[in-house]
């Protein structure tokens, strides 16, 4: 017998395994596809000899491909269900991981890295929102952060691994090391999915607050003007330089300011452990103390991570921190594109407005992704003027996002 909460007799309602599940996928799709990816790049620019705006374009590749995924995202999980939908999108990170490592040729190099592109896209955080959505009434937003966080667990576990794998047994086995073992994840995640409570005759997990929104104590956000709106969209787009591109470029910053693979490892390895900690505590902070409060500690802090990271060519010490503080507060950007749609925009637009929330930012990412390389190589290889730009889009995002909550009259909950 089910009730709304959990099965009799059970103490865990199969909502938080779901939730397992997701942070499992998420954890292979964005966090070892991804993130983790970054670290092979000054591997790869070494072994095929690349310039550091071919590197970039390989970036631009696998975001061109996330581009064209969001496009189609909406109508995709409409003809497959999310386990169908999510095997699909598992299929392109698994073939395009396998391409490069048996990759000979820079050619063969993009095809690979934009087949991630697709699996990263469409195996990304949409997909695990609406199964969240599915099996969570109460706790959204932490289900959600606890899914999100998985990314950084790959990001600062797997650094130091990948980086001894390649300079053991070389770039293509530890490539083909990786795709092996995120097939073997991947099985495990499937067998724990259940698309939908109604499959195992249960109903979402609940609990008070839940029932509190449903009693009509959330009030609507106040309707945004035309000018609030595009501020919104536009700073949406920067967010993908800030946000989408910082995984990619944090490995590269710390090697040209002239340290070593071990450090730059390091690098992102505490960078991934602040972005889990930061996800996890921007969930646990929205149901604490409200999101608008949690955005402007994130963004504040994020502000002096970058400004910290300016001078990470003087010591590790700036680098470590600068890195930490950047990394860790981007978790505000990676929940508020799904969360700040039901902060800002009435229930009927919330769903439309969160897939192009997404757009937005994938198409911010996709435009920023060649410039950190074109600016590397036009100023002798210093990743510093893309710290910069970097900066002044934290300031950005920080601003128009205080000031949209504040046309929405949502800075108080």
């Amino acid at each position: 017998m089910m009730n709304s909460m959990k099965k009799t007799g059970s103490s865990i309602h199969y909502a938080w395994v779901i939730c397992a599940a997701g942070t499992l996928l998420f954890f292979v799709l964005t966090g070892l596809s991804n993130n983790a990816y970054a670290v092979y790049q000054p591997f790869i620019s070494d072994s095929f000899s690349l310039t550091q705006t071919a590197l970039s374009f390989m970036n631009t590749c696998r975001n061109l491909a996330a581009i064209l995924s969001t496009v189609v995202l909406a109508a995709f999980y409409r003809k497959f269900d999310l386990k169908n939908g999510l095997t699909i999108a598992a299929s392109f990170t698994l073939v395009g991981f396998a391409v490069m490592a048996l990759a000979k040729s820079y050619p063969a190099l993009v095809i690979g890295c934009a087949l991630t592109g697709f699996g990263n896209q469409l195996g990304g955080i949409v997909p695990v929102s609406l199964l969240m959505d599915r099996w969570f009434l109460s706790r959204r937003k932490l289900a959600v952060s606890i899914c999100s966080s998985a990314s950084g667990i790959a990001t600062f576990i797997a650094p130091k691994f990948i980086t001894a794998a390649v300079e053991k047994f070389g770039l293509s086995s530890a490539l083909l090391g990786q795709t092996v073992l995120m097939l073997l994840l991947i099985l495990v995640c499937f067998l724990l999915f259940v698309n939908d409570p109604k499959e195992k005759g249960m109903k979402p997990y609940q609990d008070g607050s839940a029932e509190k929104i449903a009693s009509g104590t959330k009030k609507e956000p106040a309707p945004l003007s035309k000018a609030n709106r595009f501020l919104a969209y536009a700073t949406i787009f920067l967010t993908g330089g800030l946000c989408g591109c910082a995984m990619a470029v944090l490995p590269l910053v710390a090697t040209s300011f002239g340290y070593s693979s071990s450090v730059m490892a390091t690098t992102v390895s505490i960078g991934g452990l602040s972005l889990l900690l930061g996800k996890l505590l921007y969930g646990w902070l929205c149901e604490k103390i409200t999101q608008f409060k949690t955005v402007l500690l994130f963004g504040s802090l994020m502000i002096t991570g970058l400004s910290l990271l300016i001078f990470g060519g003087r010591s590790t010490a700036f680098l470590y921190a600068g890195s930490v503080l950047w990394v860790g507060s981007l978790a505000m950007i990676a929940i508020g594109l799904v969360a700040w749609p039901a902060d800002w925009f009435s229930e009927a637009e919330q769903i439309s407005c969160r897939q192009r929330f997404i757009f937005l930012h994938t198409g911010g990412t996709f435009a920023f992704s060649i410039v950190p390389g074109l600016l590397a190589d036009r100023f002798g290889g210093s990743y510093l003027p893309t710290v910069l730009i970097f900066l002044a889009e934290a300031v950005i995002t920080l601003t128009v996002v205080v000031v949209t909550y504040r046309a929405a009259g949502r800075t108080r909950g």
